[in-house]
């Protein structure tokens, strides 16, 4: 297959130069970007091209992550937050207060064999 080098207008490649280089109806367009011109730093989280990506939460630190990203996070990610639910802490008082009532019953019992 004979390729042909498009050369760039002085603004860059437009649609119209491109048009006009195509021989025919079902070629093949190949671009190859100088790499050392390119921006090649990975995007934040928070970057507009992740706006419509699915996400996920990460559970050790419980910030939304785009799913591509998620598991480089993960491996780097040494954050933990630990939520506590109101349910749990009022069943941990619940429990406590029972172990004190335990505790100080034991007492009495071992007082009144004394």
């Amino acid at each position: 297959r004979k390729l042909t080098l498009m050369a760039p207008a002085d603004c860059g490649y437009t649609g119209r130069l491109i048009k006009a280089t195509k021989i025919g109806e079902n070629s093949v367009l190949y671009i190859a970007p100088l790499q050392d011109e390119l921006d090649t730093a990975p995007l934040p989280p928070s970057s507009e091209a992740f706006r419509d990506m699915p996400k996920a939460i990460c559970k050790k630190c419980n910030e939304s992550y785009p799913l591509q990203l998620l598991t480089n996070h993960i491996k780097s990610c040494s954050d933990v937050v630990v939520v506590e639910d109101e349910n749990d802490s009022q069943d941990e008082s619940q429990h406590e207060a029972l172990d004190m009532e335990c505790e100080n019953k034991d007492n009495k019992v071992k007082n009144s064999e004394q």
